[in-house]
Formats: C-alpha cells, sequence, structure tokens
C-alpha cells in the first residue's frame, strides 16, 4: 500500500468517527430533549386536578376548604404549588395557617391544614369608634371585630396595619409586646390588656383587677418574676378581692415593687345569671358584681345549671360546651342589634330564647349566627309577637337564607 491508499484510509476513519460521535451527539440531544418535554407535559397537561380532599381544620368544613381552593381549568396536580394554595384559601377562610400538599396521581390532590390561633388583638382606633385586629403570633391579621374580644388586648402606636400584617414604625415596640405577653403568660396570669404607647411607663392590667407600672424595658423580666409573688402576696394580706395599682417601674437601686389598693375603673353590669334562685349579676369580665333575690332589668336573664357563682369571683362554668353556647347566642344577637331578655341553656339540645315580644325555639348551639341573622329579617319583616322554632334547623336552613 503506497502512501496515498494510506493517507485515503485514515481519513475515511476519521470521517467515521466524526459521522458517529455527530449521531451520538443528536441521539443525546433528541433523549434530553423528549425527557424535558415529557416533564413540561407532565406539569402543564397530563395530570389536571380532578379531585380535592381537605382535612385538618376545626373551624371550616371540607367543603368551605375545597370551595376556597378556587381550582381553574388548568390547575395541574404536579405544578400546583403550596404557597399558592394557602394565598388562595386565605382568601376566602382566614383562619388557616398551614397547607400541605400530597399529590395522587394521576388527578388528585390532598390538602392537610392547620387552623390559625388568635394570640392577641391590636387596638385600632378608626373614626367609628376602636376596632380590634386580631392577630396570630406572626403579626398576621385574621379579621378585625368591633366588639371587644377576649384575648390580650395591645395598646400600640408604632403598629402599622398593612393589609393582613402588622408592622412596626420603630425598633423596640414588637420585642417588648412579645416579652410582657410571654412574661406574664409564663406567671399564668390572666392579660386583659397590655400598653407600650409610653416606652417608659409600659403597663399591664392583668386578673382582671390589678393595674402594673413597669416603667422602661430594662430588667422586664425580673419585674415581671417579681409580680407573681407580689399579687400572692397583696391576696393575704388585703383578700382576694383587692383591686389596686401594682408599681415595679424600678431602674435602679432597690428592686422593690409597691402596691396601693384602690378601685380599678368601674364595671357595667351586662347579664344575670339565674342559680339557685338567685340572680348573679356579672360585669364584662365575668365577674359576679352581686347576687339578688330580685329580678334585674334591662340585661339578659341566663338560666343554667351548670355554673358557679360566689360574689366577687369570676363565675365558673362546669361545661365548656354551655359557657361557649352562651357567648356565641349573645353575641350573635348583640351584632344585630337585637335585645335578649331571657336565655335558656338548661337543656343544650333545646336552647330557647326570649325577646321583647317574640320567643324562640333555638335548639342546639349550632348555625348559630345563621338563625339569628334568620331571626333579624323576621322581625325587620315586622314578624315580631310571633313564636318563632327553629329546633330542626338544617345545614339546608343556612344555604336557603343566605348563611
Amino acid at each position: 500500500m503506497n502512501r496515498q491508499d494510506e493517507f485515503a484510509r485514515k481519513r475515511a476513519l476519521r470521517q467515521k468517527k466524526i459521522r458517529r460521535r455527530r449521531r451520538f451527539i443528536i441521539s443525546v440531544f433528541l433523549t434530553v430533549f423528549a425527557i424535558v418535554m415529557a416533564i413540561l407535559l407532565c406539569f402543564t397537561t397530563f395530570f389536571p386536578v380532578k379531585k380535592v380532599t381537605v382535612e385538618g381544620s376545626k373551624r371550616y368544613t371540607a367543603e368551605e376548604l375545597v370551595a376556597a381552593c378556587d381550582l381553574e381549568k388548568g390547575d395541574q396536580v404536579l405544578s400546583l404549588s403550596a404557597s399558592e394554595l394557602t394565598e388562595r384559601i386565605r382568601e376566602r377562610c382566614p383562619y388557616i395557617e398551614t397547607v400541605k400538599i400530597r399529590r395522587k396521581l394521576p388527578d388528585a390532590i390532598h390538602v392537610t391544614v392547620t387552623d390559625a390561633k388568635v394570640w392577641a388583638a391590636y387596638c385600632v382606633e378608626e373614626p367609628t369608634g376602636t376596632v380590634y385586629a386580631l392577630v396570630t403570633d406572626k403579626n398576621r391579621i385574621l379579621e378585625r371585630v368591633t366588639k371587644k374580644p377576649t384575648v390580650p388586648l395591645i395598646q400600640c402606636k408604632a403598629a402599622i396595619f398593612t393589609g393582613d400584617t402588622v408592622k412596626f414604625g420603630d425598633d423596640n415596640s414588637e420585642n417588648t409586646i412579645r416579652r410582657l405577653l410571654k412574661g406574664l403568660a409564663g406567671q399564668k396570669l390572666k392579660i386583659e390588656k397590655i400598653d407600650v404607647d409610653n416606652v417608659v411607663e409600659l403597663t399591664a392590667n392583668v386578673e382582671g383587677r390589678y393595674v402594673v407600672n413597669f416603667g422602661m424595658s430594662a430588667d422586664l423580666e425580673k419585674k415581671i418574676e417579681h409580680l407573681g409573688p407580689m399579687i400572692d402576696s397583696t391576696v393575704k394580706d388585703y383578700g382576694e378581692d383587692v383591686t389596686g395599682y401594682i408599681n415595679l417601674s424600678w431602674s435602679t437601686g432597690t428592686k422593690e415593687g409597691i402596691f396601693v389598693p384602690m378601685p380599678i375603673g368601674t364595671t357595667t353590669e351586662t347579664a344575670a345569671y339565674y342559680v339557685d334562685d338567685k340572680y348573679c349579676m356579672i360585669n364584662d369580665e365575668n365577674r359576679v358584681t352581686r347576687i339578688s333575690d330580685t329580678r334585674p332589668q334591662n340585661v339578659p336573664i341566663i338560666c343554667c345549671e351548670e355554673v358557679s357563682c360566689i360574689d366577687g369571683k369570676p363565675i365558673v362554668f362546669e361545661n365548656d360546651d354551655t359557657e361557649s353556647a352562651v357567648q356565641n347566642i349573645l353575641s350573635a344577637f348583640e351584632e344585630e342589634n337585637i335585645t335578649v331578655k331571657m336565655l335558656d341553656v338548661t337543656n343544650l339540645d333545646a336552647i330557647t330564647v326570649e325577646l321583647e315580644e317574640t320567643k324562640i325555639s333555638f335548639g342546639e348551639p349550632l348555625y348559630v349566627s345563621e338563625k339569628v341573622d334568620y331571626i333579624s329579617k323576621l322581625l325587620r319583616d315586622g314578624k315580631s309577637g310571633e313564636t318563632i322554632d327553629l329546633s330542626d334547623w338544617k345545614a339546608e336552613n343556612s344555604d336557603e337564607n343566605g348563611g
């Protein structure tokens, strides 16, 4: 073989290798392209969501949460994100805290949610009066209400309410609020309100009968630790019904508190429990203000066997369901500006309500707001004086009446 033939043979081998490498590269490219397209189709076309199941909430029904998912044509099992679904659900159901998705191919997703807990309420001054922004411990606003809630109230002029979030105009207010609430809760004290408007005079209303001045935030945790034993001492010295002001505003020197016994604010009687042939008057803190043989006027009379009333003490329910029923029903009527004369919760399966001219068989403490809304409509239509029977109220009634 001469040199020219050898050169031609090597050239042919090189070209063969080049063609083989080219075919390999093309095949790899086509394979990768096919895989990418398959993945894209899986996320955008092949697995549309057709079935949704939801669990985990005690506040909302599964049907309400499925509707809140607001699934649209084209939503895919693989591409639907938890953050997107959380945003959709919270828009309709704000009391949902977390959302987790479990995908079930080819066409289903299972959603697990947790309910948000109300941590506190910020006092917000508006032209129409004070409203209360209920928030989680992450300062997410759940809703605004006009009725004073039972959770700790926060007075803070540095709080800024933007959308569904509370932000702060300074660097210290949020930290001070958290320190106060955590410390007081750690002492197992009932917290009515904390006020951080004045940074040199932080105050808290606790146990329904003490106003505490902590001064500045320096040594705040030590001051709170001192508060519990000091309250025990005031009870020992002055009795369990004592009220007054506690000064813990020390900064330097002797770290001692000062207690001044005196009436705290005023009390307004809001209802009367009929117990053992006596009328136990209570204020808006559920504390018994007096016990009388005479039926009081202008406040609701609550007939209830599962409650203990001692003068000067908070009322004690033997059954949490009874307490919840009383609070929910009275609050619902109050929101509709309907005056309740008598509420009988002796039998939770057959609750009765008496208005000025109307008697109501309320039935069980279910669908409370829907029932009261229906009653309000009847009264506006001039149907007062009639007996209203809602004891057989079902979910369908709520739907029919816009509930």
